[in-house]
């Protein structure tokens, strides 16, 4: 299994367990001892003489080594969502870049979220960036950023008024009670502007 005995937290389940439920402690002898009693009287209960399995595996993940590493930047994370507070988009995790006066684009405010502050916390503690927020690491695209806000924004807004707009009417045909026969007849028609 090639496990570090100093580090391994391990735990076991037994086969008839759901996936979903937690591993069982298997740290102490008497754990293991335990296991091997409640597997034992479990096996000799059982009306079909399935075999029972007890899968052994190590509690320590990825996960839970990426999580260490993540939280080795975490007062780089803090000096960064302090440093990009936003007045105007304010919000749990909502943070914002503005662009220095020396940038192409207008000094719009760009968003950021959680994912981009943390790239930018863990950036600083590498040591790939500083940590005045003004200058951000080379991985983020703001200029691309920039191009995108200013074309999702448009100042453009045109609300349409059915009542009081003339050029906006419709015709309805009314039917007569005398005529049997569905044609369209043009002295009868009305606006819509006129029913209502």
């Amino acid at each position: 299994m090639n496990v570090d005995p100093t580090t391994a937290s391990l735990g076991w389940k037994e086969s008839l367990e759901r996936h979903n439920y937690a591993h069982h402690r298997l740290s102490t002898a008497q754990d293991l001892s335990d296991a091997f009693k409640h597997l034992v009287a479990l096996q000799k209960s059982l009306r079909c003489k399935e075999p029972i399995i007890m899968e052994i595996v190590n509690l320590i993940t990825r996960q839970t080594e990426k999580q260490s590493e993540i939280a080795i930047a975490i007062p780089e994370l803090e000096n960064i969502k302090a440093g990009l507070t936003c007045a105007l988009h304010p919000g749990k995790n909502r943070w914002c870049y503005v662009m220095p006066p020396d940038s192409t684009h207008l000094r719009e405010p760009v968003a950021l979220g959680i994912e981009h502050a943390g790239l930018w916390a863990r950036k600083i503690h590498d040591g790939e960036a500083s940590d005045d927020c003004v200058n951000p690491p080379n991985v983020f695209k703001f200029d691309k950023m920039a191009n995108e806000v200013a074309l999702e924004r448009s100042a453009l807004h045109a609300v349409v008024d059915r009542l009081s707009s003339p050029q906006f009417t419709f015709t309805l045909a009314m039917e007569s009670d005398s005529s049997g026969d569905s044609s369209d007849n043009d002295d009868d028609a009305l606006t819509i502007v006129d029913v209502l």
